[in-house]
């Protein structure tokens, strides 16, 4: 479960907020996630429910380099609160930690970049105390927003801002260090749509019209496309993201969002000369213009916000938990993946059976450690495409009732995937995949197969193939260990496939073999697994049988 508002580090109530979801969540195994925080609320509390079950991701937005620029942006966030957010993630277990800083903020030079560079190498200072820890940059280039007080400040230009990337790429070169960026042209583009008048109205229509799609997507996106659009309407970049005079009228002024513009003016010159307007919950009212506003009022009449009183006794010690060891119960299911379901990967599948069963309320068994995972094991996967009509997972899990596991989980599950027994095992069975070493398939295919030509394959003494994988150089394989038998009857083949040791072969490199490497009719052709199975010699069983 995420907290998903960018704002949630404001929410005045969220350490007990995370208490009571944590008490309700880590029984069930549910991890509690936030998006990017303020350093100074990363706070001993936050951090215990952070990791409940779980370590999820952790970004700390401290968004400037130096004080003189926070203050300019009004970010109370402190160099020591970063620190300190910092060692008290590492050392409660974090090994990696995003930061996410802004740059191209009004009023930036050179030195504040300077100062960027020393205050992250003073937080790598702090990793390198802790082994196995690393650092994640984000650097995303300051966009003004209408309705702000950087509403007339000018946004930097693609050149300014790859300038200043380089600037800081050239002085952080520790290999623990990850530097990723918002590309210059995408920003521009974004400053463009958020300051924009009607007429962009128009660019946006030519820019999908010549073929635009997904723009917001860096592997998408395609700067030429906008400055065509733009020369097409005579339009320039600079006339939106550069600096507006604050007499002029504006776009958005239109707009009522309960700011006043006058306030926003007042702010605006504030910020120039990085002077720091306080939360009115600390401090008093500000007259920005939503004194009516409920919300507001309350705030009024509470006056400055006090110390914060301590958690709970109770939720403070809200941890996950799972039941006696004695009460669990490992299981064999055996299922059936129909047509509907044949372009689910494995890796969807396991995912799958992992809702379906938090939704059937099965109180699944989870591994120990820094990264709980459900204690479930599958068969050997299903390439995708195929049909099959028997699957088998094992699961430990839970007994809390004498509603049976098998009644309860078909009632959940999605159309195609048909659960058709299971049986209870003892808790020292091996795993499916280390005692499954036959697979059978039944092959349809779009045209006859000759069987002489069958015939050849199974008389071949290798049948070498070439496998890919990304990054590697092309492999070849002898397949021919892995065939057992293959039979044709007319348009239909059926074949048994041995696996040893998790490796056997792929039913398309057979295929591609038997059409003499045409890709239309392999393609076209439609495989069901019809059985996997344990094979000594000439006896045979199924999973359910031993």
């Amino acid at each position: 479960m995420s907290l998903v508002s960018l704002s949630t580090s404001d929410y005045e109530a969220l350490e007990p907020l995370m208490a009571g979801l944590q008490a309700q969540l880590g029984p069930e195994m549910v991890n509690l996630s936030f998006p990017s925080l303020r350093p100074e609320k990363f706070t001993p509390q936050v951090a215990f429910f952070a990791k409940g079950v779980r370590k999820s991701g952790l970004t700390l937005a401290p968004e400037a380099g130096c004080q003189r620029l926070r203050d300019v942006i009004n970010k109370t966030t402190t160099e020591q609160d970063l620190l300190s957010a910092v060692q008290l993630a590492f050392r409660e277990g974090w090994k990696l930690i995003k930061l996410y800083f802004m740059i191209g903020h009004p009023t930036e030079g050179e030195t504040d970049l300077q100062e960027l560079v020393q205050l992250i190498n003073r937080v790598m200072a702090v990793a390198k105390m802790y082994r196995g820890t690393g650092l994640n940059v984000s650097l995303s280039p300051f966009i003004p927003k209408p309705l702000t007080p950087f509403q007339w400040c000018r946004q930097d230009s693609p050149e300014e801002i790859d300038g200043k990337l380089r600037f800081l790429r050239e002085r952080l070169r520790d290999k623990r260090i990850k530097l990723s960026w918002r590309h210059a042209d995408l920003a521009q583009v974004e400053g463009l749509l958020a300051r924009g008048d009607r007429r962009i109205g128009r660019v946006i229509w030519r820019v999908w019209q010549n073929g635009a799609r997904l723009e917001g997507w860096s592997e998408h996106f395609n700067h030429d496309l906008w400055q065509q659009a733009m020369d097409a309407e005579g339009l320039a970049f600079d006339r939106f993201t550069g600096g507006l005079d604050l007499d002029a009228p504006l776009p958005w002024d239109h707009v009522q969002k309960g700011v006043s513009k006058k306030y926003l003016q007042q702010e605006y010159h504030k910020s120039l000369q990085a002077q720091v307007t306080l939360d009115c919950r600390e401090d008093k009212c500000q007259h920005c213009g939503l004194m009516a506003q409920p919300v507001c009022r309350h705030i009024l009449q509470q006056g400055p916000a006090e110390e914060k009183a301590p958690l709970p006794p109770a939720a403070a010690g809200a941890v996950a938990t799972q039941p006696d060891q004695k009460t669990i119960r490992l299981v064999r299911l055996r299922y059936r993946r129909d047509e509907s379901v044949r372009f689910l990967s494995h890796l969807d599948v396991i995912h799958l059976f992992e809702r379906a069963l938090r939704r059937a309320r099965i109180r699944i068994v989870y591994t120990s450690g820094f990264n709980p995972h459900p204690k479930m094991a599958f068969g050997p996967p299903l390439p995708t495409g195929y049909t099959s009509l028997n699957e088998y997972l094992d699961f430990h899990y839970y007994p809390d009732d004498d509603v049976h596991p098998l009644e309860r989980l078909s009632a959940v599950m999605p159309e195609g995937l048909e659960l058709l027994e299971m049986k209870s095992l003892f808790d020292k069975h091996r795993h499916l995949t280390d005692v499954i070493n036959r697979s059978d398939y039944r092959i349809v295919t779009p045209v006859t197969v000759a069987p002489q030509r069958v015939q050849a394959l199974q008389a071949s003494a290798s049948l070498p193939v070439v496998r890919k994988k990304e990054g590697e150089a092309p492999k070849e394989v002898d397949i021919r260990p892995y065939l057992d038998t293959l039979e044709v009857h007319g348009d239909l083949l059926t074949l048994v496939a041995r696996i040893d040791q998790g490796k056997t072969l792929r039913v398309h490199e057979v295929l591609t073999l038997l059409f003499d490497g045409d890709e239309t009719s392999v393609k076209r052709s439609r495989v069901t697994r019809t059985g996997l199975f344990i094979q000594f010699g000439d006896l045979v069983a199924t999973p359910m049988e031993i």
